[in-house]
């Protein structure tokens, strides 16, 4: 039996593939890691937190106990040009960092070959995907004009946080691997500054956050709009990534 390892960086993401699993067991209190058994494969669902240091953490433990043959970086991202809207599924063609891009030295890692076979796979289910780039940056872009800015400069569809690290991880030990991402926020959606209220982990000081948002009107219909559209993207990402698992990688 095959094994597969699907990161996710929040629960938020990984709550919905959990839920389609039924026996799937808990092998780390600290970094919430399920293993179980779905579409004819050992599956290690990962939640690992946000960014490069605790998503590389997690793929060095997984790949020391489990040594997969193939990893999946599954979760939400922002989208970068206009044609992507909320839910829409982007698998990644290529990846760069933008620290490596803000200076002018940016290594790309190809991620193409086995995404074609998997757009088609998801259309025979009634999914919708496109290819494209994804940029991993090391915060989230708040800004319509960062994001403009971003996608003229490099090519890439989506931002996201882990997908770059990930797939430097994987490669380099000849892994199969692909980004597998939904859209919450568009090109066009201002998201609210909810970076002085985050944990190092991604998750949110509730209270802090709460306090702001009543205070700042704009802010809470940014929350309400963030919110409403994470619920059609983990809805999205619940029937994609099973998908995905029961096709990918290719023999």
């Amino acid at each position: 039996m095959r094994t597969i390892a699907v990161f996710t960086a929040l629960r938020v993401e990984m709550s919905p593939i959990k839920a389609l699993f039924s026996g799937f067991d808990q092998v780390n209190r600290m970094t919430p890691m399920y293993i179980g058994e779905a579409e004819g494969k050992r599956v290690i669902l990962v939640c690992s937190g946000v960014g490069k240091e605790r998503s590389l953490k997690a793929a060095d433990f997984i790949m020391a106990r489990y040594s997969p043959e193939g990893a999946l970086s599954a979760g939400f991202c922002g989208g970068l040009v206009p044609e992507l809207r909320s839910s829409d599924v982007v698998l990644s063609s290529w990846v760069i960092s933008s620290a490596d891009e803000s200076h002018g030295d940016s290594k790309k890692l190809f991620l193409r070959d086995q995404t074609v076979s998997l757009k088609k796979a998801l259309s025979g289910k009634g999914i919708g995907s496109q290819i494209g780039g994804f940029i991993t940056v090391r915060r989230p872009l708040i800004s319509p004009g960062k994001r403009s800015t971003l996608a003229q400069r490099t090519g890439a569809m989506v931002a996201e946080m882990e997908t770059f690290h990930l797939a430097e991880f994987f490669l380099d030990r000849e892994i199969p691997f692909v980004g597998v991402r939904v859209v919450v926020d568009g090109s066009d959606d201002r998201l609210p500054l909810l970076g002085p209220f985050m944990e190092r982990s991604g998750e949110t000081r509730l209270l802090r956050a709460l306090w702001h948002l009543v205070s700042d009107r704009s802010a809470l219909l940014q929350l309400r709009r963030l919110y409403r559209n994470a619920r059609r993207a983990q809805v999205t990402l619940a029937v994609t990534v099973p998908t995905v698992i029961a096709v990918w990688p290719e023999n």
